[in-house]
């Protein structure tokens, strides 16, 4: 069974995550606080607070990444995906 992972678990991201399941895939997906989503794994973090994305690193092995999360809504810089991406790049 394929895994997706799904980074920005809003309108969009659960639309993908629903086409996904019915598909016949494993879905994991970043969220900032931990609730029952049915069939889906959760995986708590917040792009905004880099340390908070460590149990991640753990988990991004995938062969789907969804990025759906909007970047901050001020400054220049994407903090956000670039928290997200040293996240990833410390995965084993």
């Amino acid at each position: 069974m394929q895994l997706a992972l799904i980074v920005g678990y809003g309108d969009i991201g659960q639309r993908v995550a629903r086409l996904g399941l019915d598909a016949g895939w494993r879905i994991r997906a970043l969220v900032r606080s931990k609730r029952s989503l049915p069939g889906i794994e959760p995986v708590v973090g917040d792009l905004d607070q880099a340390a908070s994305l460590s149990d991640l690193a753990g988990r991004a092995v995938c062969k789907v990444l969804f990025h759906f999360a909007p970047p901050p809504p001020s400054g220049e810089c994407d903090t956000r995906t670039a928290h997200l991406l040293s996240a990833l790049d410390s995965a084993p």
